[in-house]
């Protein structure tokens, strides 16, 4: 009983789709007419496409065998379009600050570490990074030394004559020497002579 009524369920269902596929022919050659009356191109506007698509889609390479008013290499186009411009497949713009970008992380570090492991000041770290390939800015050193909260080192200004001088000015002495030619009952002569002067207390 179960075999005759599956073969019978069958039949139906092959009937069915005999009528539909008939149905979906004589539609295709109704279009077939219809296009055939039309004159010229046939536009589409954008609601008209996209109505074409969702169909469409469904039917995968078959729709080759049904299309008339379009070549599948345009309909694949609009596909493409499509999918470019659901919302799923927009990438987000990239936002871009405002001002200097900010100091990698990983510099930052080795400014730090160089500080701290040897105490150089602002101009020998800038030398100590430049070996290391890395190319920053001494105000940037500086601004990541102070951010850190170390103290000011000597070596953290460079140094001038003038602040030489005075800070050792009680412990420096000039020296000059010369010679100069003078007349005596002995006739010309060189006389040599040599001038200290104590810098803290000129």
């Amino acid at each position: 009983m179960a075999n005759i009524v599956h073969a019978l369920l069958t039949v139906l269902a092959s009937l069915t789709r005999q009528e539909l596929a008939q149905q979906i022919r004589y539609l295709k050659a109704e279009n077939e007419i219809l296009r055939s009356k039309l004159p010229g191109r046939i536009t589409l506007d954008n609601r008209e496409r996209n109505t074409l698509v969702k169909h469409g889609q469904k039917l995968g390479g078959k729709i080759k065998d049904v299309m008339t008013i379009l070549s599948y290499s345009t309909f694949r186009r609009w596909v493409r379009k499509m999918e470019d411009d659901s919302p799923a497949t927009k990438k987000e713009p990239v936002k871009r600050g405002t001002g200097r970008p900010k100091l990698e992380e990983d510099v930052r570090d080795t400014i730090v570490r160089i500080r701290k492991e040897s105490g150089f000041g602002y101009t020998k770290i800038l030398q100590e990074l430049r070996r290391m390939g890395v190319h920053v800015s001494r105000q940037t050193v500086k601004n990541v030394i102070v951010a850190a909260g170390f103290a000011p080192t000597p070596g953290d200004y460079p140094d001038t004559w003038h602040k030489f001088i005075k800070r050792h000015a009680n412990t420096l002495w000039q020296c000059d020497f010369a010679c100069k030619k003078k007349w005596t009952i002995k006739g010309l002569v060189d006389v040599y002579f040599m001038v200290f002067i104590h810098i803290g207390t000129r």
